[in-house]
Formats: structure tokens, C-alpha cells, sequence
């Protein structure tokens, strides 16, 4: 039995039984890395729902496969008689999910707040290695868990210490704004760009889980709890959903693609695919590129002075408007943001052209110019005898799903600022 083993780094949360490192040498047997476990600490973003740095730090890529050597198959397949070319599977040890959600109706202001994943036996670490490839119904007691029928390539689960837990993956005070508008009849058969992406999340291997997504596991499966508002401007109205995934195998990708309807119930589609990278080939960049006549110019703003950064809007209502252009990562999706800097949540909202109110989030593709207007809710000066001062930063960010993962990145050069500083829009006496 010949053992792949790849990890990012060194071997350090790769364990023994003995709760010692593992040991890769002469010595070290199949049966040894058989029982070995690895804990990922770093399985997730450290902050939650930014798909930028989802990315696991001890994430073993593993397998094993039994290779049958004799004299005849050493000179056939390699010019060196005491050599053998071997072919070698290897999965990733870990499983993802992802949440997307769209909307039926373009004029609800729908928002997820908050996301989580929990279990009454939420796995702690997890197995470094699973059944070999070719293993099938018949040679594995443990079930088809990957769900792709008897014929298939089994996956099976080594015990693994766990504990009662709930990890948050995405919050937002605010809420992220859902824009993709779908209907319940194409629900079912639409494909994941059809649908906002929320959050991501890694997960160990748990056997156990649910068939039906709205109905509890009995037995520690995963379930993910979604936050969501239809109706932001009304305090304490916020609905959770609980959605319950079914027993999770190693490098499986379970899509969690959510469609709220007017009145505010979630229907779901849950779809398990094979984690597979070659599935998705998007042309992008590592970096996000701005030329000098892509950089986010004014086309008007009530404040002709904007080379400092502060853009004031007076105190009525107001509205600036800009364009830019960011070429790369091709594929991918620009994301703009009027994060509150101070006094009223709500003083600034991004309108289109028409003037509808598209509120404090809005996107768009890359590759084609892009337009902001950033527009004041109300005549400041009418307010608390006109003393009040509002500010919001705008923050403008890139993303492409690559392989199933979404990457998110800071544009950089996008101003004429010092230091890539962002704009910050100001409402006063």
C-alpha cells in the first residue's frame, strides 16, 4: 500500500495515537497513518464570511492506493528496471459548504445578517486518510455517504474526538444585500451564478446528518442557521432558518442555494458535488489591476475639492456621482460598501440611475466601467436643529469563485488618494 500525504507547511497537527507528531520514515506503515488524525486550526478565515482568506492552514490532501510490483510492470513502465511510475489519487481531507441566496421579488430589501454552523457533535479534528480508491458498497460497511450511488469510490469515517459547538461564519450588523432575483420555478435547476454568494466554510468529515434538510439529525450532523431581515428598517423582525446537511464526506462541495420569497419563507435547494477545481476554469489574476484610466473619477459631487478624501455633501440631500473601471480578475464581480464611519446609519444610500434606492451595498461586473451614486437620505439641517454630522467610507472590493472558491480582494490604485485611502463622504451643518 503506497501512502500520499500533502500539506501546506510542516506535519505539526498531523497526530499519532499517541497524540505525537507522525512520523514519515522507513519505519512508518499503513496502519500507522491509517490512525493518525490531523486539527486544522486554521480551517477557516479568522474573520467571519470573508471569502478572502478562506483558505485552511493544516488542510492534509491525502490518499492511498495498493501498487503490485513484479519484474514484468518495473521494465514496461519505467526505463530504470527498479523503478515503477505510479499514478496516485488524493483528495482533500476536509469538506466545504456554501451559502447562496437569491430573491423572488426584485422589490424586497433582503439582507443575511448572520450565519452559523453548529453540532451536538461537532468533530474536533479529523481522519488523515480514507478508503482506498475502487472501494465500493460491497467492501465497506460504513454506507455510500457520498451519495453518488453503490458503484462509486467510498469514503468511510475513523472515530474522531467531538464536541457540542457552534461556529459563527458570516455577521454583519448591516446585513449583506441579496440582489439576484430568481423565480420558485427555476429554483431548483439554476446554477450557482444565479445566486449571491454569502459565506464558505471547511468542515471535518461527521457521519451523521439528515436526509431532509429541514429536519433535525438525531445523530450530530451539521446544521446551518441563517439570519435573515426582508424588512431592515424594522427593529427586531429578523427570521432564522435552520438547514440541516446531510452526513458530510471529505472533498464533497454541499452548495446550500437559498430563494426567499416575497413574504419572507427560505425555500432550498441543497446540491452535493464532487469538490473538483477542474470544474471551473475562470481566466484571473492574483492581483487586481487598476490602469491610470480606470481610476475612480467624479463625474459630479457637490464638493469639487475631493482630493483630500472627504467629500462634502452639504447638509440637504445630495448626490455625487463616479465611474471607474477594473479590469482584472476576469470572471469576477466588483463589490462597493458604505460602511458608517459616524451619526445616522442611514444617512447615505447608493441609488441607480433612475433614482431607486439600492441601499448600502450594490456590484457589479469586472471588465466593464463601473458607476456609483452615492446619494444623502435626508435634509440634514432639519435634523436635531441641524448639529448633526454623518460620515460613511466607501470601500470597494473584487471577487471571482475559483474552483468552487471564492477569492476576494482589496483594489489597490483605485484613487488618486495617498496610501490607496478610500473616500469618505460627509453630511453637515
Amino acid at each position: 500500500k503506497l501512502v500520499t500525504v500533502i500539506n501546506k507547511g510542516d506535519f505539526g497537527k498531523i497526530n499519532d495515537v499517541a497524540n505525537a507528531n507522525v512520523k514519515f520514515d522507513s519505519q512508518t506503515t499503513y496502519s500507522y497513518l491509517a490512525s493518525a488524525k490531523f486539527q486544522a486550526t486554521e480551517l477557516m478565515a479568522k474573520t467571519p464570511g470573508n471569502g478572502a482568506s478562506s483558505t485552511p492552514g493544516q488542510m492534509p490532501i491525502s490518499h492511498w492506493k495498493v501498487i503490485t510490483l513484479n519484474k514484468s510492470n518495473n521494465s514496461s513502465t519505467h526505463p530504470d528496471d527498479n523503478c515503477v511510475e505510479v499514478s496516485m489519487p488524493v483528495y482533500r481531507a476536509v469538506a466545504k459548504t456554501q451559502l447562496f441566496v437569491a430573491k423572488t421579488d426584485a422589490s424586497t430589501n433582503l439582507v443575511i445578517k448572520n450565519v452559523t454552523i453548529g453540532s451536538s457533535a461537532f468533530p474536533t479534528q479529523g481522519a488523515l486518510l480514507s478508503a482506498a480508491e475502487g472501494t465500493t458498497n460491497t467492501d465497506n460497511t460504513a454506507g455510500d455517504f457520498d451519495g453518488n450511488g453503490a458503484t462509486t469510490p467510498m469514503w468511510y469515517f475513523n472515530s474522531v474526538t467531538s464536541s457540542n459547538k457552534t461556529e459563527n461564519i458570516f455577521s454583519s450588523t448591516e446585513g449583506q444585500s441579496i440582489t439576484k432575483v430568481l423565480s420558485k420555478d427555476a429554483h431548483a435547476s439554476a446554477k450557482m451564478d444565479a445566486f449571491d454568494y454569502v459565506t464558505s466554510h471547511f468542515l471535518y468529515e461527521n457521519k451523521g446528518g439528515s436526509t431532509v434538510w429541514n429536519t433535525a439529525s438525531t445523530d450530530g450532523g451539521y446544521c446551518m442557521n441563517v439570519t435573515y431581515d426582508i424588512t431592515p428598517d424594522t427593529a427586531n423582525d429578523d427570521k432564522t432558518e435552520s438547514v440541516w446537511l446531510p452526513a458530510v464526506v471529505r472533498n464533497h462541495d454541499y452548495q446550500v442555494r437559498a430563494l426567499v420569497d416575497a413574504g419572507g419563507r427560505l425555500n432550498l435547494n441543497l446540491t452535493v458535488n464532487d469538490w473538483d477545481d477542474a470544474s471551473e476554469e475562470i481566466s484571473y489574476e492574483d492581483i487586481v489591476t487598476v490602469t491610470e484610466n480606470g481610476k475612480l473619477t467624479w463625474i459630479s459631487s457637490p464638493d469639487d475639492t475631493t482630493t483630500d478624501g472627504v467629500i462634502n455633501m452639504g447638509s440637504g440631500v445630495a448626490q455625487a456621482n463616479c465611474s471607474f473601471l477594473i479590469p482584472t480578475p476576469k470572471g469576477g464581480q466588483w463589490h462597493a460598501e458604505l460602511v458608517t464611519v459616524q451619526g445616522s446609519d442611514t444617512a447615505f444610500t447608493f441609488v441607480d440611475a433612475n433614482g431607486n434606492i439600492l441601499g448600502k451595498t450594490t456590484s457589479g461586473p469586472i471588465g466593464t466601467e463601473g458607476l456609483l451614486h452615492i446619494k444623502t437620505t435626508k435634509d440634514n439641517s432639519a435634523v436635531a436643529g441641524g448639529t448633526e454630522v454623518n460620515q460613511a467610507e466607501l470601500r470597494i472590493t473584487a471577487s471571482v469563485t475559483v474552483g468552487g472558491v471564492v477569492r476576494t480582494y482589496k483594489v489597490t490604485h483605485l484613487t488618486e488618494l495617498a496610501n490607496d485611502a478610500n473616500y469618505i463622504f460627509e453630511q453637515g451643518i
